[in-house]
């Protein structure tokens, strides 16, 4: 059995965050500053997360796998970060809050 994910903390990067009906694309860049956590993980499960995220190593899948500093609880902490190609990107909505979790919460009825 593999170790589960152990929880880091919450993290922010610059960039914009998209909708994509029932996952967010981040976008990174100047833009907004866009919410999230940070896990530490084993190898097996890195590879799982490539899969689910289609990550290509032509740079032609869903997502780019990208290893940045991100600040995570008044630090900065080297991370991999899954960035939305910018070719899937359309007229899919910005999410301004930067923050899934709450985007989520609000557009519940």
């Amino acid at each position: 059995m593999r170790p589960a994910p152990l929880f880091i903390g919450r993290a922010h990067i610059d960039g914009t965050l998209f909708d994509f009906g029932s996952y967010p694309g981040l976008r990174l860049g100047a833009g907004a500053v866009v919410l999230g956590e940070v896990y530490e993980i084993d190898s097996t499960l890195e590879a799982s997360l490539d899969r689910l995220e289609e990550v290509e190593p032509d740079g032609s899948g869903e997502y780019l796998k990208r290893a940045l500093d991100v600040h995570v609880e008044g630090q900065y902490l080297r991370c991999l970060v899954y960035e939305i190609h910018p070719g899937r990107i359309g007229k899919q909505t910005v999410i301004t809050s930067g923050d899934w979790v709450r985007h989520c919460a609000g557009a519940k009825p």
